[in-house]
């Protein structure tokens, strides 16, 4: 990825720094520095600006991930200036990655967006709102769509985009056992109830946020 950078644009490592935010955004990436600046940008553009975005580099070249980083953080946004970075040595367990990334935050909510996936610009504040006017509810899920892609010299060109729509019942803990698939970056949880029915387990990778929400669907609302 062709990027300009120097030290002017390094983003911060301190992940205290950013305690007033009402909703972290935890991005797991690991060599992917194409689709992680369309995350990032995804995350910079929300209109909800009490953001913190904390980028976890997965084993990845810590170098790479700077850039792209440093380039987003250059920008005017108020979001653009609240991203820190947290460099792992070694590749780890999703589980691992976003539970670490956890016990390192104290915003009352919080959600997970992979390095393949975006926001729409509203989405953080429509999420954020939902939580706090239903202060029973665990998590809140919003509408998504499936973007088939194709990686043409590191380029991303879009083949086919599907909406999903949910209905009543999707987000019970039946249908949850008997496989529905929600994508990590719908949910956006409560961070308490999180830690309540046990944080995320480190033992699981791909699993590891499917396992998170039927958990949740036994703790309370989503």
């Amino acid at each position: 990825m062709g990027v300009s950078y120097n030290d002017e644009m390094a983003p911060t490592t301190d992940a205290t720094s950013f305690s007033d935010a009402s909703l972290t955004v935890i991005v797991p990436t690991f060599e992917e520095p194409i689709r992680l600046a369309r995350a990032l940008t995804s995350l910079r553009d929300q209109t909800h600006e009490s953001l913190h975005v904390v980028v976890v580099n997965n084993g990845g070249d810590p170098s790479v991930v700077e850039q792209v980083v440093g380039v987003i953080a250059s920008s005017s946004s108020p979001v653009a200036s609240r991203i820190t970075i947290h460099h792992r040595d070694q590749h780890g367990a999703r589980g691992m990655v976003i539970e670490e990334a956890l016990r390192q935050i104290d915003s009352p909510f919080v959600a997970i967006l992979d390095e393949s996936q975006s926001w729409q610009p509203s989405c953080a504040s429509v999420a954020v709102k939902c939580l706090t006017d239903n202060s029973q509810a665990s998590a809140v899920c919003v509408g998504w769509s499936i973007a088939l892609e194709k990686m043409i010299e590191e380029r991303v060109w879009p083949r086919r985009n599907d909406a999903v729509s949910l209905k009543e019942g999707d987000l019970s803990l039946a249908s949850l056992m008997s496989g529905i698939e929600i994508p990590e970056h719908a949910v956006v949880y409560r961070r308490s109830a999180l830690t309540s029915v046990g944080g995320v387990d480190q033992s699981l990778d791909h699993l590891a946020m499917w396992d998170v929400n039927v958990r949740m669907a036994t703790h309370g609302t989503i």
